[in-house]
């Protein structure tokens, strides 16, 4: 550049620049009030001397350049300098944009964008359309034009015709055509107002918009630079674009003008609500990412879950601040969504992102918490890499990075056993789950400090039980019966992890009966046809369990249709042989043996019309048949099966299949109280019988007792003993009036009841006034 020794300044009146404007969009309005119509020339009249074969830009400016070009639009220097988007050096990958630092990828400096609303509310050009992720106008809405409609050609910045015109549209006299004004575009809603003007505020020219968009930065993140959150808005937005959420780490910035299309307002809304939103807007992003966890096939743990987010606390882009709080919100996340479905390793430290040094066993012992033995053998495995001098006696090194992942898998891995303990399903069903990958099997290398035999996530196992009790919904309705009753029914070895997959997918519907205990299974119900249909339609095998010659009590007693309690009993009478020092201590010939012979509680309700074991006893005993054997002190009655199934037959209907007779007033005949008095006799409880006749247990009781100690049923009323007679007296002379018929019926019979009672009765017999010839007619029949 040549340095001039004075600079003329335009004599024509120049216009004052807005706050939000950038230098060369000030320049294009400025040179309006002159002859002057392109760049270059109004630069070499400040004293620069322009590359012609480059596009001007705001860049490309020194010191004395600022100073001339502040002389010659008549301008304070700092005006100018503020609009300077410099550069600490030529090759530098930032500027200040307006003060605040960017890198040079984000910004457009090649061509220019404009809006053509915010155009004609103000003609003037806005310095942020020129940062390439704001494919919008904050302002309006308006996508940013960035090609004439008319002429097809994108905008420049060396020939200057006027913010709202085409700098390549010109008429025969060279006049512009295109006003651009003229041209409005669709505008966009916004779904997060606040969250995008944060995000613009950022970068936005005016201080004041500025500082009311660190306003709403968080506390976690008040040590951060402007530049720093927008940069912490690019990184998490880029996470976003199509494609980018794919890869397995660092998904990097877009590049180039094309790269930038891919960001839309909505990706830089989640990003700002990331930052100023808590726990909540950052999640949001998360649960964002976590919808393209299978398009990462070929990765596992936090990247899987998260992808490009996970890599936010390593990204050398970002300041210390952004990377401690990506890694804090990151591990808030993970406590929150508790989702063990991915293997999970801890997020990693941002003071060791370079793989860290060489510890000692001792160490590491100290440092990770981990065994020695434990970290003997993953030396021994070779999973690692390791270090050692010649001599014999020497410690063995291995990196801390290396070792640090495997040592949270390390502390989750439990034996097979306890995770039976955790799921309460036998121990034939755990491979199985492992197989349907609802539990985690701990594998190399974290598996080569293990002993040698199978390990599991505990976190996985608890997870499923996190799964269940999400599934289980509050209990509503009837007919539902425990989920470890209904098992029992089915009277073979249930195939559990069949049942935990229906249930964690919520193909097999659970609902809670009791709050959760050691058990699970006793503290959610069941349909228990819909668990059969499941069953039926399952497509894996059950287990290989089902095969066993040996069965534990749990599934002895799926079998048997009973619980562990009366299978134990059994075993300490004697009753089903048993052997000892084994958990699986029953044969399986002595098992369907039993279950051939007797029939428990269980099934006998799911086959009878009893709705309790009481009133099952009681019916069973009043057609002469006995239990076989009492267990648990009398509490389990176990029946031959043969007796019972003969008896079913002449068994009563059940209660919703009972059609209870319709009654014209309170009174109940004689013969269905004659009826209930021989059900109550039978051995049947009041309850159940007054269910099925629609009577009121209390009265069937009465009515028993009174029959006990006169031999006789209690009659309905005292008109009873007199129905067929009053019905004679009608039908003799129905058109003689109630008070006659009345005044004769207490004549003839001699005796007294009021007028009230006896109007009440023939009406409770069916009569009625017939309204035209006023004649007692029967319309139905009475309770005689």
């Amino acid at each position: 550049m040549n340095k001039t020794p004075a600079i003329r300044p335009f004599v024509a009146t120049m216009p004052i620049p807005r706050i939000d404007e950038s230098l060369l969009g000030y320049m294009d309005r400025a040179l309006q009030n002159t002859m002057i119509r392109n760049s270059r020339q109004a630069l070499r009249m400040a004293g620069l001397d322009p590359d012609p074969n480059l596009p001007p830009n705001a860049a490309k400016l020194t010191e004395e350049a600022v100073v001339g070009l502040a002389a010659l639009f008549k301008l304070d220097p700092e005006e100018v300098r503020r609009r300077w988007y410099r550069r600490e050096h030529g090759s530098s990958a930032s500027i200040a944009f307006f003060g605040t630092p960017i890198r040079a990828q984000y910004w457009e400096s090649r061509s220019r964008r404009l809006s053509p609303r915010a155009l004609a509310i103000d003609p003037y050009y806005r310095a942020l359309w020129e940062i390439r992720c704001f494919g919008f106008d904050p302002e309006t809405g308006e996508p940013l034009l960035e090609v004439c409609p008319v002429c097809g050609r994108r905008f420049g910045w060396t020939a200057m015709r006027g913010p709202t015109k085409c700098d390549h549209c010109t008429d025969s006299d060279g006049y512009p055509s295109t006003d651009l004004r003229d041209h409005p575009k669709p505008v966009i809603q916004f779904r997060d107002p606040e969250a995008i003007g944060f995000v613009v505020g950022l970068l936005h020219p005016d201080p004041q918009r500025r500082r009311a968009a660190m306003a709403l930065v968080p506390e976690e993140l008040a040590g951060a630079t402007n530049g720093e959150l927008f940069e912490a808005v690019m990184c998490m937005a880029s996470a976003l674009r199509p494609g980018a959420s794919t890869k397995l780490t660092d998904a990097g910035r877009p590049l180039r003008a094309p790269d930038f299309a891919e960001l839309s307002a909505e990706m830089l809304e989640t990003a700002g609500r990331a930052l100023i939103g808590g726990e909540g807007g950052f999640a949001a992003l998360a649960d964002r990412m976590r919808l393209s966890a299978d398009e990462r096939t070929a990765s596992h743990g936090l990247y899987k879950e998260l992808g490009p987010l996970a890599a936010m606390p390593l990204d050398r882009h970002l300041s210390p601040v952004i990377r401690r709080f990506a890694n804090d919100a990151i591990a808030r996340d993970l406590a929150r969504t508790r989702d063990d479905g991915f293997v999970r390793r801890s997020v990693p430290r941002l003071a060791d992102a370079q793989g860290g040094a060489w510890l000692t066993m001792d160490a590491l012992s100290a440092e990770l918490g981990l065994r020695k033995h434990a970290l003997g053998r993953l030396a021994e495995s070779g999973a690692v890499e390791t270090r050692r001098a010649d001599a014999e006696q020497s410690p063995v090194l291995m990196k801390i990075a290396d070792v640090a992942p495997l040592a949270a898998v390390y502390k989750d891995a439990v034996t097979g056993r306890m995770v039976t303990a955790l799921l309460r399903v036998p121990a034939s069903a755990i491979e199985d789950l492992a197989d349907r990958e609802l539990i985690q099997r701990v594998e190399r290398p974290a598996a080569a400090m293990l002993p040698r035999r199978p390990y599991y996530r505990e976190s996985s196992a608890k997870a499923v039980l996190i799964a269940i009790r999400e599934r289980a919904v509050p209990a509503a309705g009837e007919g539902r019966v425990k989920l470890i009753a209904a098992v029992r029914k089915l009277g073979r070895v249930a195939p559990w992890a069949a049942i935990v997959e229906g249930i964690v997918t919520g193909a097999l519907r659970i609902q809670t009966e009791a709050p959760f205990g050691r058990d699970w299974r006793h503290a959610v119900s069941v349909d228990q046809s819909e668990l059969e249909s499941f069953l039926e339609q399952a497509t894996r095998p059950a287990t290989a369990g089902a095969q066993e010659a040996w069965l534990t009590r749990d599934q002895a007693a799926q079998m048997l249709g009973t619980d562990e309690t009366a299978v134990w009993a059994m075993g300490r009478d004697g009753i089903l042989p048993k052997r000892k020092g084994q958990v699986a201590m029953f044969a399986r010939a002595d098992v369907e043996a039993a279950a051939k012979r007797w029939i428990f509680g269980q099934e006998m309700s799911a086959r009878t019309a009893f709705g309790n074991g009481r009133e099952r006893n009681a019916w069973l005993r009043s057609v002469g048949i006995m239990p076989e054997f009492m267990l648990r002190d009398g509490r389990v009655s176990v029946y031959s099966r043969t007796q019972v199934e003969a008896a079913l037959a002449v068994q009563p209907p059940k209660h919703d299949e009972v059609e209870r007779p319709v009654r014209a007033g309170a009174r109940v005949p004689a013969d269905i109280k004659r009826q209930a008095v021989e059900a109550v006799r039978s051995g049947l409880a009041a309850y159940y019988v007054g269910k099925r006749l629609g009577i009121d247990p209390k009265s069937i009781i009465r009515w028993a007792q009174h029959f006990e100690k006169t031999g006789r049923i209690e009659p309905a009323g005292k008109l009873d003993p007199y129905a067929d007679a009053i019905v004679a007296m009608i039908e003799a002379d129905p058109a003689r009036s109630t008070y006659a018929l009345h005044r004769k019926f207490m004549e003839r019979e001699k005796t007294n009841v009021a007028y009230t009672c006896f109007s009440s009765f023939i009406t409770e017999l069916g009569f009625v006034r017939e309204p035209t010839t006023k004649r007692l007619q029967r319309t139905k029949a009475g309770p005689c």
